[in-house]
């Protein structure tokens, strides 16, 4: 089955939902009216619709939503085609297929009972007494203690963030005999830093042979990552935190915005930056302090990670790390990053895991 049968499958499937249980208050907030902008092939989409006695405004609507996204149709069946296995090819088409209707007609397959049910057990598991402002959405980041979860860690963060990083654990992916993940010993480069739950995430992974580099520039960021991993003695050792910017090349002048874990770099001023920050490649970095080996990189730092990608060529050419690299912050980096990846020709194979029930989360897996 191409992309655009199993596409245009699920989106005449979901045309009649009405999902009311769909809505990620955790993340967003109260809810809202839901206004995808992207779209697609507004002749076939209207046929089926009259096909199927819905009216003429929902189906120029749902025409309209799906337009934009026509030129992007053959990107998506290359990395529908790359895929290894049916449960991310799957994943793909439920992704878009939410981008493109919205949340009251479809439904991804995280949204369950038992999500909800945790996310309720986990609220409670936070201390309200101890709190940190984290500068971003409104948030307040709860102290947690993971022990009970079976990590030994603890930190400020978001009942969602535990769910997402500590019960579905992001950065693995686990599909009948195929297991992608940090191991004991492991050396991983962490790129974006965040809050530090990555981090301490990956250094109790790793245990004490192992390393953690974790990349994080933002003011605001580090000043809580720099708590969490001091609250973690046993795994403070292990992690290196390296405040630079990562980029295609090293020494660029990047304009910055601290938006928490929305922050960003920008070749142009947006004019509410917080100043220049020059750029480091991961190449640059690997050969300037002797690194001898890398097994696994986690990216996640906001649209730049396609250039940080450029500037990892030889450190993935000579160590073939697993990789798990963030696709959702621009529609681009679906097939643009994986078309990357494979013009290396390091015989890498591809999967997708996908962490909320909204279009957030979407991480390419990769490994030889």
């Amino acid at each position: 089955m191409t992309f655009t049968t199993a596409l245009m499958t699920t989106i005449l499937e979901s045309l009649g939902n009405d999902h009311s249980d769909n809505y990620d208050f955790y993340r967003f907030g109260g809810e809202q009216e839901s206004r995808p902008k992207e779209v697609f092939w507004k002749h076939l989409i209207r046929k089926k619709l009259q096909e199927r006695n819905f009216v003429e405004l929902s189906c120029f609507n749902i025409a309209h939503r799906v337009n934009e996204y026509d030129p992007h149709m053959a990107g998506f069946q290359c990395l529908y085609d790359l895929l290894d296995d049916q449960q991310s090819k799957d994943i793909l088409v439920k992704i878009l297929a939410y981008r493109i209707l919205g949340h009251k007609k479809v439904k991804l397959p995280l949204n369950s009972t038992t999500f909800w049910e945790q996310m309720v057990q986990l609220e409670q598991l936070g201390d309200r007494k101890d709190a940190v402002d984290s500068r971003f959405n409104n948030w307040k980041l709860y102290r947690y203690r993971l022990g009970s979860m079976g990590f030994p860690i603890e930190l400020y963060y978001t009942a969602l963030g535990i769910y997402i990083e500590f019960i579905l654990k992001q950065y693995e992916y686990r599909m009948d005999q195929q297991v992608i993940s940090v191991r004991e010993g492991d050396v991983v480069i962490d790129a974006g830093g965040g809050w530090g739950d990555t981090a301490l995430y990956f250094a109790n992974a790793v245990g004490r042979l192992g390393r953690v580099h974790s990349f994080e520039f933002i003011p605001g960021n580090l000043k809580i990552m720099k708590r969490n991993i001091a609250l973690n003695h046993s795994l403070e050792p292990l992690i290196n935190v390296v405040e630079r910017p990562l980029w295609s090349e090293s020494g660029k002048k990047l304009f910055c915005v601290d938006k928490g874990p929305g922050s960003k770099v920008m070749l142009d001023d947006p004019g509410d930056s917080g100043g220049q920050i020059a750029t480091l490649s991961i190449d640059d970095w690997a050969k300037e302090n002797g690194i001898r080996k890398v097994d696994f990189i986690k990216m996640d730092i906001e649209g730049a990670e396609l250039h940080a990608l450029k500037g990892a060529e030889q450190t993935i050419r000579t160590f073939r790390p697993s990789l798990a690299i963030a696709l959702y912050h621009r529609i681009e980096d679906f097939w643009e990053i994986p078309e990357y990846l494979q013009s290396l020709a390091l015989g890498y194979r591809y999967y997708l895991g996908h962490y909320t029930i909204h279009a957030e989360e979407t991480v390419l897996f990769a490994t030889v």
